[in-house]
């Protein structure tokens, strides 16, 4: 017996239109987790491409936190596949905000997340300064060390106060990297809010393995923790061997 083609996707994505102007709503809600999944859902669902773009633009200035910000960039650097005729402002958009000719000036890694999205949607963009112009800011934005926090008691600290079955004294509490997952779609759990845009900064450079090589040396070599545990994973899809340091 022969199945029928599904038509379920369809149909969801007709009903997801309809409800356009509530994802307007939770795009502004004031819980950071409604706001993520609405603002993604503008970028799906809105249909008029000029009301998507000025929306977009605006949640990027209403936005405190990093995740969110950068949220914002993917999702309007993904409009123009869905609505062509958005092409023009967001790549106007996406220029001013990898260029900081922003008013008011935009923060660094938000910069970084305009540069490698537009690089990353438009093969012209793959130019010889690209990756010299990523690298720098990714510099600036893990100069300092961070992404840690100190241990609440987890089972891998507990079992180390244990020897031999003789309880040891209680030292200092351990540092972690502040885990979060900020990209849920990934596959593993990123320790920083940049990795993502790391990720697709990889995927535009394709086989420029010089130039992949050169981006991910600065990853590993970064001041910041949770930058490094990342592009470890990251070396793994490296097409060869990395040059040593």
């Amino acid at each position: 017996m022969y199945g029928v083609e599904s038509t379920a996707h369809v149909d969801i994505a007709a009903e997801m239109r309809e409800r356009a102007g509530a994802f307007l709503r939770y795009a502004a809600d004031v819980e950071p987790l409604v706001r993520r999944p609405a603002i993604e859902a503008v970028g799906l669902f809105l249909g008029d491409g000029d009301l998507a773009v000025r929306t977009l633009a605006h949640r990027l200035t209403a936005e405190n936190g990093i995740v969110e910000r950068l949220l914002v960039v993917r999702t309007m650097a993904g409009l123009p596949a869905r609505l062509p005729s958005t092409r023009p402002a967001v790549t106007v958009w996406l220029d001013a905000l990898a260029d900081d000719v922003t008013d008011p000036p935009i923060d660094t890694p938000t910069r970084l997340a305009a540069l490698t999205y537009r690089a990353f949607a438009s093969s012209d963009r793959i130019d010889a300064d690209l990756v010299p112009r990523a690298t720098a800011l990714l510099r600036e934005i893990t100069r300092t060390p961070g992404a840690v926090e100190l241990c609440d008691g987890c089972r891998r600290c507990r079992s180390k106060s244990y020897v031999r079955g003789r309880e040891t004294p209680p030292g200092p509490r351990a540092e972690h990297l502040a885990a979060t997952c900020f990209d849920p779609h990934h596959p593993w759990p990123e320790h920083s809010p940049i990795s993502s845009v790391l990720r697709s900064l990889h995927a535009a450079l394709g086989d420029r393995a010089a130039d992949r090589a050169a981006l991910l040396t600065e990853q590993l070599t970064s001041a910041d923790t949770a930058t490094r545990y990342d592009a470890i994973e990251m070396a793994k899809d490296f097409p060869g061997s990395l040059p040593k340091t």
